[in-house]
């Protein structure tokens, strides 16, 4: 018995929906709670920007003293800022739109 176009369509459609299926990924539990922080947590400024939580794991995380070296990269860029006038501007006019 030969194959008739309804068997054919058939075939076609189920190879179709096998290629097209998005494959279930099942999440890790902190993928779980990352969700569950921003859904819980996020929130709307009045700029229409969105403020979101990272996502620690401890609710209070301790960080080690950068003050010392965040001031130093500052003043690295500000020098580097003062010699290139045109990438001054750039920053500047970057960091006014963020």
């Amino acid at each position: 018995m030969e194959d008739c176009p309804e068997n054919d369509l058939e075939s076609t459609m189920r190879q179709f929906w096998q290629v097209e299926e998005v494959p279930m990924i099942s999440t890790s539990p902190d993928d779980e709670l990352c969700e569950k922080l921003y859904v819980e947590g996020y929130s709307k400024l009045p700029s229409g920007r969105f403020v979101v939580p990272l996502p620690f794991r401890d609710s209070k995380p301790v960080f080690p003293e950068s003050k010392d070296i965040a001031i130093r990269r500052f003043f690295a860029l500000e020098h580097r800022l003062k010699k290139d006038p045109v990438l001054k501007q750039s920053y500047v006019d970057f960091m006014l739109i963020t």
